[in-house]
């Protein structure tokens, strides 16, 4: 059986493989120093990561949605989803003093009815129907618009501020592979 040849040469005589096929001293060397650089460049210069859990509450009530942003001294950023039960849980957040961010979500109005066949024929061969869901439209944003209900922290809104890591007022020093940071905002 003969071995398969491009051009006269083996598959590993010039390319990514040709450090295999050289023979002698330094084969092996080669060989050993990439796997090295490859080890090093993949586990050796990360510095140590913290797993950061707890809860988000406004007013001692819990926030059931919105995000969490942690900043780190570099300025790398982690961020985690809030849960509807208001906690969090952030799987690596570089070590240090970290500025933190809380971003509610802010409410949706609600979606529109889906019109009848009848009323989508009517619609298109009447221009004040057209004009009526274009008023409606307009009035649906300005209800977006304004203060959303009590009661639900998310729905409330939190201050602007909070959104904000170098004005929220909120930090942690983290120091420990597992962490645990409960915010209760005022």
């Amino acid at each position: 059986m003969k071995k398969w040849r491009a051009g006269g040469r083996s598959l590993f005589g010039r390319g990514v493989f040709h450090f295999l096929s050289v023979s002698g001293v330094f084969a092996m060397p080669r060989l050993v120093f990439a796997l090295l650089f490859a080890l090093l460049a993949i586990f050796g210069c990360s510095e140590p990561k913290s797993r950061v859990h707890g809860k988000v509450l406004y007013k001692g009530k819990p926030v059931t949605g919105g995000t969490i942003v942690l900043v780190s001294p570099d300025n790398s950023t982690a961020q985690a989803r809030i849960a509807s039960d208001g906690s969090y849980e952030v799987p690596a957040a570089s070590r240090g003093h970290i500025l933190v961010a809380i971003q509610a979500d802010r409410p949706r109005p609600a979606p529109r009815a889906q019109p009848s066949s009848k009323a989508v024929a009517l619609k298109g061969q009447n221009t004040f129907a057209m004009e009526r869901s274009k008023s409606d439209d307009r009035a649906k944003t300005v209800k977006a618009s304004a203060p959303p209900p009590a009661g639900n922290p998310s729905a409330l809104g939190l201050p602007a501020l909070y959104g904000d890591p170098n004005r929220s007022g909120l930090s942690i020093e983290l120091v420990d592979s597992v962490q645990e940071f409960t915010v209760d905002l005022k």
